[in-house]
């Protein structure tokens, strides 16, 4: 079952609903949902189905995570790898400016992070075990360690717990397991591994805009519509469920609503509600898609979600990587990094003396501009940025000229980024076999 366009709902105050609740809103609202087992589900044939992941809860202190995934492979050469000494044809269209961390510059379209890079661990010697280069199997390297899909595409159905679900599944118990937030409804299918209940994916088009050109988000459940309509069509769906309709695709609809009216009419709706937050705020973030999901992930925390994951599309810029023009698939950085910019420095200036924040992408540029002005996939060197609270400063490796990894650091396998940045909230991994848990936990990046 694929949801097209987006799906509006409206929830009875004493009632679950039911997949048939999702489909009388229509296409013409604001929010989606998507089945949670196609959210971070899928595994290919490489992974071992008995495989588990338990986590264990580490130190005295416990923090929330917000994640920022920037789909498409953000171009570490033209912003936090930047190679100025590089000739012509490699050396990206920006100056450099120095950061908070004594020595350290980044590219001159990034001026707020900068300020920011003090609170951040920044691993510039990523690099991702990809020979097929693309989108979903390098994300599902970063994401579960392994690449789980068949071809090009996310497999359909989870063999084993990843990463991020075991971090999904360990949050629900008590609390909200993960809530995904992204500004097209393909993140679904690019984020194997994560096709647990306590999971929900929310999203909203881009181009979804008011009169002012402000961006709203508000929660996809909205009681605005009287008791008794709302009975009379509840009466009918409940007419339609008693045909005995029943397959694997309706069981995850009605997992994934059952998640929604547990979490958005909680406490956890009002994180949606952007109306009467102040202008100021509203402004530090951006009035955009991406900034407004941004904005409702600190909400989120401060309602005290768990795990959120914001994912900002666009950054495979195969063509014209200094563009500024709003028109196409994905945006020249001119366009792409000072949006950027504002949303990670609000959200280290909000959330970084609590949370723990990370940003990271599923593969670097190639260090040779192309004849399209633009760099294609590159999986030999990347970057990860995990900051926040609890986090030390601190800079690893850098990148040459022909785009390898040099420096003393070595090299960091991106394959270990989830463990890492539930290493850094205070969280770690065992692996489980057979109901057997190891004696040692999963390693992690040694950024601590």
């Amino acid at each position: 079952m694929k949801i097209q366009g987006q799906i509006q709902a409206q929830v009875l105050p004493d009632r679950k609903i039911s997949r048939r609740d999702l489909l009388k809103g229509g296409l013409s609202t604001v929010a989606a949902l998507a089945m949670s087992d196609d959210l971070f589900g899928g595994a290919g044939s490489n992974v071992n189905p008995t495989v588990k992941y338990r986590i264990v809860p580490v130190g005295r202190v416990q923090r929330p995570i917000v994640i920022v995934w920037l789909e498409g492979g953000m171009s570490h050469l033209d912003t936090f790898c930047p190679i100025p000494t590089a000739p012509m044809g490699v050396r990206g269209p920006y100056e450099t400016i120095q950061t908070s961390q004594p020595g350290i510059r980044i590219s001159s379209m990034l001026p707020r992070t900068a300020r920011y890079l003090d609170k951040m661990v920044l691993m510039r010697n990523i690099q991702v075990s990809d020979p097929m280069s693309n989108h979903p199997t390098s994300t599902s390297y970063m994401f579960t360690g392994s690449s789980r899909t068949i071809g090009r595409d996310v497999g359909e159905e989870a063999v084993n717990e990843s990463y991020a679900s075991s971090l999904g599944k360990h949050f629900g118990q008590n609390n909200l397991g993960y809530v995904a937030f992204s500004t097209k409804p393909g993140f679904k299918s690019f984020y194997p591994g994560m096709g647990h209940r306590d999971s929900l994916f929310i999203y909203q088009e881009e181009l979804n805009h008011d009169n002012s050109g402000n961006h709203p988000y508000p929660s996809p459940f909205q009681g605005n519509i009287d008791r008794e309509t709302l009975l009379r069509r509840s009466q009918l769906l409940q007419q339609v469920d008693n045909l005995g309709l029943n397959n694997n695709q309706t069981n995850r609809w009605d997992r994934n609503v059952e998640n929604a009216h547990r979490v958005l009419n909680g406490n956890y709706h009002r994180a949606f509600d952007l109306t009467r937050v102040p202008d100021r705020l509203r402004d530090l973030y951006g009035k955009t898609s991406f900034g407004n999901a941004a904005l409702i992930a600190k909400r989120m925390v401060d309602e005290g979600a768990p795990f959120t994951i914001v994912n900002n599309p666009g950054w495979d810029n195969h063509y014209k990587i200094k563009d500024d023009s709003t028109g196409s698939l994905n945006p020249g950085l001119d366009y792409k990094l000072p949006e950027f910019d504002k949303v990670i420095s609000a959200l280290f200036t909000d959330l970084g003396d609590r949370a723990v924040i990370a940003v990271g992408t599923e593969f670097g540029r190639t260090p040779r501009i192309n004849r399209d002005q633009g760099r294609d996939h590159w999986t030999r060197s990347g970057f990860l940025i995990i900051g926040g609270a609890g986090i030390t400063p601190k800079v690893f490796g850098e990148v040459g000229n022909n785009g390898s990894i040099t420096g003393t650091d070595g090299i960091f396998m991106g394959e270990l980024m989830m463990p890492t940045i539930a290493r850094a909230a205070g969280y770690v991994f065992y692996e489980e076999r057979g109901g057997v848990v190891s004696s040692e936990p999963l390693s992690h990046l040694p950024i601590f």
